[in-house]
């Protein structure tokens, strides 16, 4: 698979021409799967919360909703 950068926006281009650079990459293409891979995780690791919030209001619009008075009794709430 070939993958180009578009010349725009430029700081594309010098971004990962610093992270080779630095020593931290051998090539662009570890730069860029590198950046891959983080996206990747990134939605994985925020897929599970869209979920939880979708679940929460739905709770919030049926009226199921627990009121806490304090950050201990929401902790409280959360462990149980």
């Amino acid at each position: 698979m070939d993958i180009f950068l578009t010349p725009e926006p430029p700081e594309f281009e010098r971004a990962v021409k610093k992270k080779v650079a630095s020593g931290l990459y051998h090539s662009a293409n570890e730069v860029i799967c590198a950046a891959l891979q983080m996206a990747l995780l990134q939605e994985q690791e925020t897929g599970w919360l869209k979920c939880e919030a979708k679940m929460g209001y739905a709770q919030f619009e049926a009226r199921h909703v627990t009121q806490v008075n304090s950050k201990a009794e929401f902790f409280a709430v959360i462990r149980a």
